[in-house]
């Protein structure tokens, strides 16, 4: 009975220690920005606790932000950090320069940007492709950022990958790259800011032409030999071909109860919202700062880990601040902004500025009555789990769509970000009130709320179980993807087959045109004697012309 004992106990320490059969190597490639970063370690830190090798790539000047913030969500899990160059400081000048500019130039500064970043930062990177090149033959699939163009890395190294969308314009590139319906009728193009739940006719006119033009400068940017992305392909001779849809599947850090619903592809997977979860306690001195607040409750403010507010942005909140004293502000401010306004800050009673925040957890106390943001995905997607209604200001293109859903729903107002840049206090001051004082947007985001929270399995769970799903399917190919995007775009409208059945139409239209325009002649050139046999002609050739047309059915 003691050897039988044994066994059992050796058996549940190997069953236990030794890795699953089902382990798989999956190689994550986010693009080195904190907020696209978090989305990308809280997947890959799910996948590293089912017993998969994760293997995170990471710049040097975020190593320790990505290691921390690993520990962080799983103390127990393991990644294996691959470390390369990166030129944070440039980045942040870059983002600074194209934030508060038109959103052309803006769209195109973006693109530039993270263009650069693939080509400079990590194909040109010969001792990264290197060290990726001895690791390939290991993974079993890559996980890339739709922003850091895995597709060009995935295509060096030869292996089967799945894209990652933290939160973009989702509507634009799912339907260009993924297949997805455009939906123009219904869902308002990026920048627009049209309601989303009905355009007028001429809204809609509008909006049409704006897609139109968004998909053709899209096609532009990827398929022209001197743009982007051709110029990368053509310098490090990778064999690529349009449509680079040689990805397994599309997971989307989103979900269609905070953004317009509408038709997708089956290689389109919601999987989201990932980041947000139960609030914790706050640190004790933060919660009895929030729980001190008067009958206005406590406003979070926050513009992001991307970007941030200009000091006349800036300047005007403080006086806004200043002008409300029943509220009480938790306001997240990076260090370098908050030594230029020093003074104001100081003069502020009734507001508590800091460079961090935890943002999940704040906005998930009673006292938080409202939200001031810019728009970022993550943010909107906080927000709507913890049911805090939001006051946006869009900054650049892409921030305002959920926005301008919430608001349709009732729990968000949307303000032009040039309110507080021009120093509009009073115009900001009003909307902010406006939400504070009415009970409708706090029972509107509360609906919103159950419905994201009243799910079987945590999002983050479904996401890992969709990316080990395409690790064992990884050698079956883009199998989801829908035919259409191998045709050219006069296929998918149908173009051809609808020229091809009007010239069959139009045929015996003009044979029946020319009999009838003879007869006509005919009978007016000749005398009255003659009429009535040419009306019987006609009478017969009509008949005939019916009997050919209508095989069914016999001439009279």
């Amino acid at each position: 009975m003691k050897h039988i004992l044994s066994c059992f106990c050796l058996l549940a320490v190997a069953v236990a220690v030794l890795p699953s059969a089902s382990a798989y190597q999956l190689l994550f490639y986010p693009l080195s920005e904190r907020t696209h970063m978090m989305v990308h370690l809280k997947l890959a830190t799910e996948l590293a606790m089912r017993n998969n090798t994760v293997y995170f790539m990471t710049g040097d000047c975020l190593q320790d932000f990505a290691e921390s913030t690993a520990r962080q969500m799983a103390p127990n899990a393991s990644l294996h950090f691959i470390v390369y160059a990166v030129d944070c400081e440039r980045h942040e000048r870059e983002k600074k320069a194209s934030q508060f500019v038109n959103a052309v130039s803006a769209s195109k500064a973006i693109l530039n940007n993270v263009f650069m970043r693939a080509d400079e930062e990590v194909l040109s990177n010969s001792s990264l492709i290197q060290q990726l090149q001895q690791l390939a033959p290991e993974i079993d699939l890559m996980v890339n950022d739709i922003l850091s163009y895995g597709m060009l890395l995935s295509k060096v190294l030869g292996k089967q990958y799945i894209d990652v969308d933290v939160g973009t314009a989702g509507n634009l590139w799912e339907s260009i790259f993924y297949g997805a319906d455009p939906a123009t009728s219904y869902v308002p193009a990026v920048g627009t800011f049209f309601p989303t739940n009905g355009m007028s006719f001429w809204q809609r006119c509008v909006n049409l032409l704006i897609t139109k033009i968004t998909r053709g400068y899209v096609h532009y940017a990827y398929w022209h030999p001197k743009m982007w992305l051709q110029t990368i392909i053509a310098k490090h001779k990778i064999n690529m071909r349009w449509p680079y849809n040689h990805y397994m599947m599309l997971l989307t850090n989103s979900n269609f109860i905070t953004e317009p619903p509408r038709a997708i592809s089956p290689n389109i997977k919601y999987i989201g919202p990932v980041l947000p979860e139960p609030a914790a306690p706050l640190p004790a001195d933060l919660a009895a700062w929030v729980e001190g607040s008067g009958p206005l409750g406590t406003v979070f403010v926050s513009f992001g880990g991307t970007l941030e507010a200009p000091i006349s942005a800036s300047r005007a909140l403080v006086r806004i601040m200043q002008s409300m004293p029943d509220a009480r502000f938790v306001w997240k401010l990076r260090r370098e902004h908050q030594a230029e306004i020093a003074s104001e800050i100081a003069s502020l009673s009734n507001a508590r500025v800091s460079e961090w925040v935890p943002q999940n957890d704040l906005l998930g106390h009673p006292r938080v009555r409202a939200f001031v943001t810019q728009g970022g995905y993550l943010s909107m997607a906080e927000a709507a789990y913890h049911a805090v209604p939001v006051l946006g200001l869009p900054f650049i293109p892409g921030q305002g769509e959920q926005i301008m859903f919430a608001q349709d729903q009732g729990r968000a107002k949307r303000i032009p970000a040039d309110t507080l840049m021009k120093g509009d206090a009073e115009g900001f001051k009003a909307a902010l009130m406006d939400i504070l004082t009415h009970d409708s947007y706090q029972a509107a985001a509360a609906v919103i709320s159950q419905r994201l929270r009243a799910v079987a399995r945590p999002y983050t769970h479904v996401a890992a179980d969709w990316v080990e799903y395409a690790a064992a399917v990884k050698d079956h190919g883009p199998f989801l993807n829908p035919h259409k995007l191998h045709q050219y775009w006069y296929q998918q409208v149908m173009l051809d087959v609808v020229l091809f059945f009007a010239a069959v139409l139009a045929v015996p239209v003009l044979l029946l045109w020319r009999w009838v325009h003879r007869l006509r002649w005919s009978f007016a050139s000749k005398g009255p004697s003659s009429r009535a046999s040419m009306t019987a002609q006609a009478e017969v050739f009509a008949q005939v012309t019916l009997a050919a047309a209508l095989p069914g059915k016999k001439a009279a």
